[in-house]
């Protein structure tokens, strides 16, 4: 019964490639079922897997512009051509799951980025400082594949498990709720202005950081 369970969840899933060049992250006519593929294909939901390749952009001032609060499954910007996503500000994205970003995908934030892990998400950044609020949360555990640098915004870390497997972590602001753990062994955490960890995390399941306040 499980594994059908698992099996449905994965075959519920689509997969929209995004070939829109410039345009706003909600217009249906920049996705496509297949990479390079005609638009039309819907704007993603919760349940769509989000690709960026090389057949979504033809210059790097090309930008995905997410001007209304969204959600996705998942993001893979691995094979991604030169180009830009830009997060508004008072806008929140919110990704179901897997976020794997390229330095050729320039992510620009004012708004909110919502990493949600109900089972286990691995996170890549592309070692892009980021602004505004970045947050990991949900009953699963959050991996770190490379450093996560938020030297203008905030982290918040609210999900169950947080595992950096020694990447760095750089923030203006860091803040953390009760009844979970984190594993930071081998990063150094850099925090600039403020740090509020007051009954947020379990220190007995905690590899305890280098911490720098400056």
């Amino acid at each position: 019964m499980l594994s059908f369970m698992l099996s449905a969840n994965v075959m519920s899933a689509q997969s929209l490639f995004w070939v829109g060049n410039s345009g706003n992250w909600n217009d249906p006519s920049n996705w496509s079922n297949v990479s390079g593929g005609m638009g039309n294909a819907g704007a993603p939901d919760p349940n769509t897997n989000v690709v960026f390749d090389t057949n979504s952009f033809i210059s790097k001032s090309n930008i995905v512009t997410v001007n209304g609060d969204a959600s996705c499954a998942s993001i893979d910007a691995t094979f991604s051509s030169f180009g830009q996503m830009s997060v508004e500000e008072d806008v929140s994205l919110t990704v179901n799951g897997d976020f794997q970003l390229s330095n050729k995908l320039g992510l620009t934030m004012l708004g909110e980025l919502v990493v949600h892990s109900s089972s286990i998400a691995h996170v890549d950044f592309g070692n892009q400082g980021l602004s505004g609020s970045v947050v990991f949360e949900g009953s699963g555990i959050v991996h770190l594949d490379d450093d996560v640098l938020v030297n203008r915004g905030s982290i918040h870390i609210n999900c169950e498990s947080f595992v950096s497997n020694g990447h760095n972590i750089v923030a203006d602001e860091m803040y953390s709720q009760a009844g979970n753990s984190w594993d930071l062994a081998g990063s150094k955490t850099v925090i600039h202005n403020k740090i509020d960890l007051i009954e947020a995390v379990s220190y007995t399941h905690l590899t305890l950081p280098t911490i720098y306040s400056v």
